[in-house]
């Protein structure tokens, strides 16, 4: 019978865990929290504060069979593709329809590790970047002060090269407990106190932490029994719906994992997720989900009611074209030299995907010579696209319009598409001005330079955005007498895209050196460069190199756009 339990404690609910007695359905979100978060989770437990209660769905073996079913996660790296696995069961069990978060929290901190990333370090997940970490809690002093938003007791995940994993540490004169051994010690502290030699006040703080893991019933929860599969899934969704963790992407996602009969729509959105990180982009299911709408239905919204049984049957059914459509497109844009941190709108890249898909042409797409012409004008399209910023404000209903002549063409309709988002006509001459101002590191000033150097071919080479006259050489201009600030020398107007191996070449060449060492191999040069050849290249004379070249780059980009 549906009705809330008898609370359990954390020790018990952890053990139910261990034992696959709680377990995941495949419509719920995949965990979020950061490890602040964990840690104040825990310091709530030790002030006695309520956790809120829980919601488990009692699966029986007939409602097994219309889903999968993952184990909690024990091992959790932040930023990088941890997963939960999916699992085989022969027993009834519980599937958590509502306290996923707070339960892997409480798991993380008891049984698992917690890898965060370390400042100042890279973000390639290794182990310096990303050290494995166990939560500890401070049991020589607490945090008698602290407000009702600071921790009163001091959890803290400690990395394992520092603890070694060990029980008992002492650091800076205060003693650490390691969290997870407290069930061990279950159901008496006292022979660990005794051994450890500890204060009464430090056996107090670890006699509380006994108290909220093994003794008391923290973990209030609902059973819901006899509830069908749909049935479950619309709980979990009017559950979640009203609460700000969960957006509507997430509840699509849920609607979509159920909808899908034959297809394992987590497993695939998280595998097609991955294969196109390797391509250095960064997709989830809010990316999916959007290329659904705007595939198979008249609105791209994001509405709950879109996401019916016969929608949900059109996507399941061309989920395998639709999944190398999206690789395809991925290949296409890393053709075009961008990646995660330049492409600055996952918008722009969905009218291109609908064309593809609709006209049949996504096989092979990248590398087929027949279609050369079409990728450029691809490109340059999308490179505009971004530059104008065009899926900023009301992006739905711009890309609603941009979906409107895609279907039965034989080269991208480049124009017809901008003109049907309402990007501009005219190019307006003090826009062009503001983009010449772009400074090197800003993502945007890929986009400009890839326009104004159609023809690298990020395909085969590496290109790195270069100062024509060197960056080393800004303090000796200015000690000249320049009258150029840093953010003109570092803009557009001195920066060149270079294949890398050139410019490790160039490195702190002058610039009136490097041309003159590479016209014979490029005799082209100052037309490929934009390099004016009515002025000096001295670096004394950068003032007047530098308007004259703004000037032949306004031009350029005026005639591009």
């Amino acid at each position: 019978m549906s009705a809330f339990q008898t609370p359990i404690t954390v020790k018990e609910a952890m053990e139910k865990i261990n034992h696959r007695n709680y377990l995941i359905p495949a419509f719920q979100r995949e965990y979020v929290w950061d490890h602040v978060r964990v840690e104040n989770l825990f310091d709530s437990l030790m002030r006695e504060y309520p956790i809120n209660s829980m919601l488990f769905w009692q699966v029986t073996q007939q409602a097994y069979n219309s889903f999968t079913f993952y184990d909690f996660l024990s091992d959790y790296v932040e930023s990088h593709k941890i997963h939960n696995t999916a699992t085989n069961v022969t027993n009834d069990f519980y599937a958590v329809l509502d306290g996923q978060q707070r339960l892997t929290s409480l798991y993380l901190g008891l049984y698992g590790t917690y890898a965060y990333h370390t400042k100042y370090k890279g973000w390639e997940f290794t182990s310096a970047n990303f050290p494995q970490r166990r939560l500890y809690l401070n049991i020589s002093k607490i945090n008698a002060n602290a407000s009702e938003d600071d921790k009163m007791y001091i959890f803290e995940f400690l990395k394992d090269a520092d603890t070694d994993g060990s029980d008992l540490l002492l650091i800076n004169g205060d003693k650490w407990f390691r969290v997870g051994h407290i069930i061990s010690l279950y159901p008496n502290v006292v022979p660990f106190v005794l051994a450890n030699g500890l204060s009464v006040d430090e056996a107090n703080i670890l006699s509380q932490l006994h108290n909220v893991v093994c003794v008391k019933g923290n973990i209030n929860y609902y059973l819901e029994t006899a509830v069908q599969p749909n049935q479950a899934v619309n709980i979990f969704v009017r559950t979640n719906s009203g609460g700000k963790p969960l957006s509507i992407l997430d509840i699509l996602l849920s609607l979509t994992i159920a909808g899908w009969t034959n297809v394992k729509a987590k497993d695939e959105f998280i595998q097609l997720s991955d294969t196109v990180s390797g391509y250095g982009f960064s997709i989830n299911h809010e990316y999916i989900l959007k290329s659904f709408l705007c595939l198979f239905h008249s609105s791209v919204k994001n509405q709950i009611s879109s996401f019916d049984t016969a929608f949900l049957y059109t996507t399941e059914r061309a989920w395998s074209k639709v999944k190398e459509c999206i690789i395809s497109l991925f290949e296409l844009l890393k053709s075009f030299g961008l990646d995660h941190t330049t492409l600055k709108s996952y918008n722009a890249t969905l009218p291109i995907l609908c064309y593809l898909y609709w006209n049949s042409k996504y096989t092979k797409f990248t590398t087929s010579i027949a279609n050369a012409s079409d990728r450029d004008i691809i490109r340059k399209w999308l490179l505009k696209t971004i530059l104008y910023k065009s899926f900023g404000a009301s992006a739905d209903t711009v890309l609603q319009r941009s979906l409107k002549n895609l279907k039965n063409q034989n080269q991208f309709p480049a124009e017809q598409v901008s003109k049907d988002m309402g990007q501009p006509t005219v190019v307006d001459p003090a826009w062009i001005d503001e983009l010449l101002t772009t400074q090197k590191d800003d993502p945007y000033s890929f986009s400009i330079l890839s326009i104004l150097y159609p023809n690298c071919n990020f395909a085969t080479t590496k290109f790195d955005k270069d100062h024509l006259h060197p960056a080393d050489s800004y303090s000796t201009y200015q000690n000249g007498g320049g009258t150029k600030n840093w953010s003109e020398y570092n803009s557009i107007v001195n920066l060149q895209l270079l294949d890398s191996s050139s410019n490790r070449s160039k490195n702190a060449t002058s610039l009136d050196e490097w041309v003159a060492n590479s016209l014979a191999s490029r005799p082209n040069l100052y037309a490929e460069t934009y390099i004016p050849t009515n002025v000096s290249l001295q670096l004394s004379d950068f003032d007047s190199f530098y308007d004259k070249r703004k000037t032949l780059l306004k031009n350029q980009l005026i005639a591009i756009l």
